[in-house]
Protein backbone atom coordinates (compact mmCIF):
# COMPACT_ATOMS: atom_id res chain seq x y z
CA UNK A 1 0.00 0.00 0.00
CA UNK A 2 1.50 3.23 -0.74
CA UNK A 3 -0.82 5.83 1.69
CA UNK A 4 0.25 9.41 3.32
CA UNK A 5 -0.32 10.65 6.66
CA UNK A 6 -2.49 14.26 6.14
CA UNK A 7 -2.72 15.91 9.36
CA UNK A 8 -5.72 18.22 8.80
CA UNK A 9 -5.73 20.50 11.93
CA UNK A 10 -3.28 21.28 14.75
CA UNK A 11 -5.44 22.32 16.90
CA UNK A 12 -6.02 20.36 19.86
CA UNK A 13 -7.77 20.62 23.37
CA UNK A 14 -5.51 17.63 25.07
CA UNK A 15 -2.84 18.83 27.00
CA UNK A 16 0.25 15.37 25.96
CA UNK A 17 3.30 16.37 28.02
CA UNK A 18 5.11 15.00 25.30
CA UNK A 19 3.16 16.39 22.28
CA UNK A 20 4.98 18.65 19.88
CA UNK A 21 2.14 18.92 17.48
CA UNK A 22 -1.08 20.59 19.30
CA UNK A 23 -1.73 24.20 18.37
CA UNK A 24 -4.27 26.14 20.80
CA UNK A 25 -7.37 27.72 18.53
CA UNK A 26 -5.56 31.33 17.76
CA UNK A 27 -1.60 30.46 18.21
CA UNK A 28 -0.02 32.04 14.92
CA UNK A 29 0.55 28.57 13.51
CA UNK A 30 -2.68 26.49 14.37
CA UNK A 31 -4.10 25.71 10.97
CA UNK A 32 -6.93 23.79 9.57
CA UNK A 33 -7.12 22.82 6.03
CA UNK A 34 -9.40 23.74 3.54
CA UNK A 35 -10.75 21.26 1.09
CA UNK A 36 -8.58 22.68 -1.85
CA UNK A 37 -5.34 22.12 0.07
CA UNK A 38 -6.74 18.87 1.44
CA UNK A 39 -7.65 17.70 -2.18
CA UNK A 40 -4.08 18.43 -3.23
CA UNK A 41 -2.26 16.27 -1.09
CA UNK A 42 -4.71 13.84 -1.95
CA UNK A 43 -4.44 14.45 -5.75
CA UNK A 44 0.10 14.28 -5.09
CA UNK A 45 -1.09 10.83 -3.47
CA UNK A 46 -3.03 9.30 -6.22
CA UNK A 47 -0.13 10.70 -9.21
CA UNK A 48 1.96 8.13 -7.35
CA UNK A 49 -0.62 5.46 -7.18
CA UNK A 50 -1.35 5.77 -3.81
CA UNK A 51 -4.47 3.83 -2.45
CA UNK A 52 -4.96 5.25 0.94
CA UNK A 53 -4.77 8.23 3.30
CA UNK A 54 -4.31 8.32 7.52
CA UNK A 55 -6.07 10.85 7.89
CA UNK A 56 -5.44 12.76 11.47
CA UNK A 57 -5.65 15.83 13.60
CA UNK A 58 -5.50 17.25 16.81
CA UNK A 59 -8.90 17.08 18.97
CA UNK A 60 -10.59 20.18 17.78
CA UNK A 61 -12.65 21.33 20.03
CA UNK A 62 -14.57 23.86 17.78
CA UNK A 63 -15.57 21.64 14.44
CA UNK A 64 -18.86 20.43 14.12
CA UNK A 65 -19.60 16.95 13.28
CA UNK A 66 -20.78 18.24 10.15
CA UNK A 67 -17.35 19.21 8.99
CA UNK A 68 -16.11 15.79 9.58
CA UNK A 69 -18.79 14.32 7.29
CA UNK A 70 -18.35 16.71 4.58
CA UNK A 71 -14.48 16.29 4.40
CA UNK A 72 -15.41 13.01 3.99
CA UNK A 73 -18.31 13.21 1.54
CA UNK A 74 -15.37 15.33 -0.77
CA UNK A 75 -12.55 12.88 -0.22
CA UNK A 76 -14.67 10.25 -1.71
CA UNK A 77 -16.80 12.17 -3.99
CA UNK A 78 -12.98 13.22 -5.98
CA UNK A 79 -11.43 10.21 -4.95
CA UNK A 80 -13.51 7.13 -4.77
CA UNK A 81 -11.40 4.85 -4.46
CA UNK A 82 -8.64 6.12 -1.87
CA UNK A 83 -9.23 4.22 1.33
CA UNK A 84 -9.74 7.11 4.15
CA UNK A 85 -8.48 5.38 7.61
CA UNK A 86 -8.72 8.23 10.08
CA UNK A 87 -9.76 9.62 12.93
CA UNK A 88 -7.62 7.97 16.29
CA UNK A 89 -9.67 7.02 19.02
CA UNK A 90 -8.92 9.94 21.20
CA UNK A 91 -10.29 11.91 18.46
CA UNK A 92 -13.78 10.37 17.91
CA UNK A 93 -13.71 10.27 21.58
CA UNK A 94 -13.88 14.25 21.69
CA UNK A 95 -16.46 14.16 18.86
CA UNK A 96 -18.66 12.10 21.42
CA UNK A 97 -18.03 15.02 23.94
CA UNK A 98 -18.26 18.21 21.74
CA UNK A 99 -20.35 17.33 18.79
CA UNK A 100 -23.85 17.86 18.54
CA UNK A 101 -26.02 15.07 17.35
CA UNK A 102 -29.88 15.17 17.57
CA UNK A 103 -31.00 13.39 21.04
CA UNK A 104 -27.42 13.13 22.80
CA UNK A 105 -25.97 15.65 25.17
CA UNK A 106 -22.73 17.68 24.47
CA UNK A 107 -20.14 17.35 27.30
CA UNK A 108 -16.30 19.99 27.66
CA UNK A 109 -13.57 18.86 25.52
CA UNK A 110 -12.07 16.09 26.93
CA UNK A 111 -14.66 15.50 29.53
CA UNK A 112 -16.88 12.90 27.29
CA UNK A 113 -16.51 10.47 30.23
CA UNK A 114 -18.89 13.18 31.84
CA UNK A 115 -21.86 11.53 30.02
CA UNK A 116 -23.76 8.79 31.37
CA UNK A 117 -22.01 5.46 29.91
CA UNK A 118 -25.30 4.22 28.11
CA UNK A 119 -25.72 7.68 26.46
CA UNK A 120 -21.84 7.54 25.78
CA UNK A 121 -21.80 4.25 24.06
CA UNK A 122 -24.84 5.01 21.63
CA UNK A 123 -23.65 8.62 20.94
CA UNK A 124 -20.53 6.94 19.76
CA UNK A 125 -22.11 4.37 17.72
CA UNK A 126 -24.26 6.77 15.85
CA UNK A 127 -21.00 9.35 15.29
CA UNK A 128 -19.30 6.33 13.74
CA UNK A 129 -22.09 5.06 11.57
CA UNK A 130 -22.56 8.60 10.20
CA UNK A 131 -19.09 9.22 9.45
CA UNK A 132 -19.02 5.17 7.80
CA UNK A 133 -22.01 6.40 5.67
CA UNK A 134 -19.73 9.85 4.49
CA UNK A 135 -17.01 7.45 3.60
CA UNK A 136 -14.68 6.75 6.71
CA UNK A 137 -13.19 3.30 5.60
CA UNK A 138 -11.56 1.98 9.14
CA UNK A 139 -10.00 3.50 12.05
CA UNK A 140 -6.10 3.88 12.94
CA UNK A 141 -5.06 3.21 16.67
CA UNK A 142 -3.30 6.15 17.38
CA UNK A 143 -3.51 7.38 20.74
CA UNK A 144 -3.45 4.42 22.57
CA UNK A 145 0.61 5.15 24.19
CA UNK A 146 0.32 3.92 27.91
CA UNK A 147 -2.54 2.22 28.90
CA UNK A 148 -2.19 2.56 32.33
CA UNK A 149 -4.57 4.56 33.85
CA UNK A 150 -2.60 6.89 36.21
CA UNK A 151 0.42 7.22 34.23
CA UNK A 152 -2.33 7.83 31.56
CA UNK A 153 -4.05 10.90 33.29
CA UNK A 154 -0.30 12.15 33.79
CA UNK A 155 0.77 12.21 30.51
CA UNK A 156 -2.31 12.50 28.08
CA UNK A 157 -4.04 15.46 29.92
CA UNK A 158 -7.91 15.51 28.22
CA UNK A 159 -7.08 12.48 26.43
CA UNK A 160 -9.27 9.69 26.14
CA UNK A 161 -9.02 7.14 28.60
CA UNK A 162 -8.27 3.36 27.83
CA UNK A 163 -11.71 2.20 28.50
CA UNK A 164 -13.07 4.86 25.97
CA UNK A 165 -9.87 3.89 23.25
CA UNK A 166 -10.95 0.17 23.59
CA UNK A 167 -14.63 0.78 23.44
CA UNK A 168 -13.98 3.06 20.39
CA UNK A 169 -12.09 0.26 18.59
CA UNK A 170 -14.74 -2.16 19.42
CA UNK A 171 -17.70 -0.47 18.36
CA UNK A 172 -15.66 0.46 15.13
CA UNK A 173 -15.35 -3.40 14.43
CA UNK A 174 -18.63 -4.31 15.49
CA UNK A 175 -19.49 -1.45 12.60
CA UNK A 176 -17.23 -3.38 9.84
CA UNK A 177 -14.10 -0.64 10.03
CA UNK A 178 -10.96 -2.60 10.05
Amino acid sequence: IIDRNINYTNVCSAGCTFCAFKRDIGDRDAYTLSTEQLHTKIQQLVDIGGTQILLQGGMHPDLPLSFYEDMLRGIKQRFPRVHVHGFSPPEVVEFVAVCEVDGFPTAAPGKGDALDPAVWSAKLEAILRRLQVAGLDSLPGGGGEIFTEHVRRRIGVGKATAKQWLDVMSMAHRLGMF
